[in-house]
């Protein structure tokens, strides 16, 4: 059963169409992941599923309920949801202490104040804050202050928490604890986790699924590794990580009909020819000139200039700039696009022929 169903969701402001026809489903105690750039429709949505905006048209089911539909005229409030809502700001009341921020969900809702204190301080031990209950905002870290928003989203024991880039504002130090602490809240839990993101890395090691959206759209849906290795669409391929694109000819060596295309690789999958037979699953796509070689940490990021093309390759090799080099792609990793609408051209190997234009 799906834990939340969105059905031909529209959404408009004004002349911005910030939702265009939306089809998703998500099922039950998954870690689901909406990623895309800023203004693709993600936070829209996330409002939308919790109740914080209506749609202009469409449904919303959560739990095989319906929720919203302005055609059905129904509209359940954000408070009868059963969704917890984590806000990029975190949005905590610097005037108020932790354990009033938490208990805030349960107090406008007239929890009485035994249940409200059992509730704080029961959440507040499962996200490690009790020690912080009588400080305030401003007294703690920004991974003290997640917690806080994530207690205070899990206080009245919601089925769904939706975090909108709950990593944007975050020491990059502390992201994998952070990805780790909601993994884990989630496992224990058992509950629905919708992150929005526009930056793959914070999702690809840490969801089930993955839904792409792209001007208000759907442009794909699967496993974060099945969308980085066969995206659906060029611009599908750069959202999910970096990515050389190069023009490229294809040939069927039957017909001799020739295809001009865009071919993609990520800079892991390729290297420096030299010659050596354990290249045979590579193919050479250039040669240029080493611009820069850029240390960062387990590999080397080396720029290389091909035909005025920088190219990005991930590599444990140390060229030495300034010299000329031959680039290989592996073949697994080669990813062609067609020219005329950027989708993902489907092809063997033994099938075509790939040269790269000048």
């Amino acid at each position: 059963m799906s834990s939340v169903e969105v059905r031909r969701l529209v959404k408009v402001y004004g002349d911005v169409v910030a939702l265009n026809g939306i089809d998703l489903s998500i099922s039950k105690g998954r870690l689901f992941a909406l990623i895309g750039p800023n203004g693709a429709g993600k936070t829209t949505l996330l409002r939308i599923i919790a109740g914080l905006n209506k749609p202009t048209s469409g449904e919303v089911w959560i739990n095989g309920v319906l929720v919203a539909s302005l055609e059905a005229g129904v509209f359940i409030p954000p408070a009868k949801r059963g969704v917890g809502v984590v806000f990029q700001n975190l949005g905590l009341y610097p005037h108020m202490t932790v354990y009033d921020n938490v208990a805030l969900p349960l107090r406008v809702r007239h929890v009485p104040r035994l249940e409200v204190d059992r509730s704080v301080r029961l959440i507040a031990e499962e996200l490690e804050i009790s020690d912080l209950l009588s400080r305030y905002p401003t007294q703690l870290s920004s991974g003290q202050q997640q917690r806080v928003a994530i207690a205070r989203a899990l206080v009245g024991n919601p089925s769904i928490l939706l975090m909108d880039e709950p990593f944007s504002n975050l020491d990059a130090r502390y992201r994998p604890t952070a990805r780790e602490l909601i993994r884990s809240i989630q496992r224990r839990l058992g509950i629905t986790v919708i992150i929005a993101s526009n930056d793959p890395l914070d999702i690809v090691n840490l969801v089930d699924e993955t839904a792409v959206i792209i001007k208000g759209r759907v442009a794909q849906v699967g496993e974060p590794v099945s969308l980085y290795r066969e995206p659906a669409s060029l611009e599908v391929a750069g959202l999910m990580g970096e990515l050389n694109v190069i023009e490229a000819v294809i040939t069927n060596p039957l017909s001799r009909e020739a295809r001009e295309v865009y071919l993609g690789v990520r800079p892991g999958d390729l290297t420096i020819a030299s010659g050596d037979s354990g290249l045979k699953d590579y193919v050479e796509i250039g040669t240029g000139v080493v611009e820069a070689v850029e240390f960062q940490g387990n590999y080397n990021l080396v720029l290389v200039n091909v035909n005025g093309r920088i190219l990005k390759m991930a590599t444990n090799l140390t060229p030495t700039a300034g010299s000329r080099v031959t680039i290989a792609a592996r073949r697994s990793g080669i990813m062609l696009f067609s020219k005329a609408n950027g989708r993902l051209i489907k092809v063997n190997d033994g099938d075509v022929l790939v040269s790269v234009k000048p």
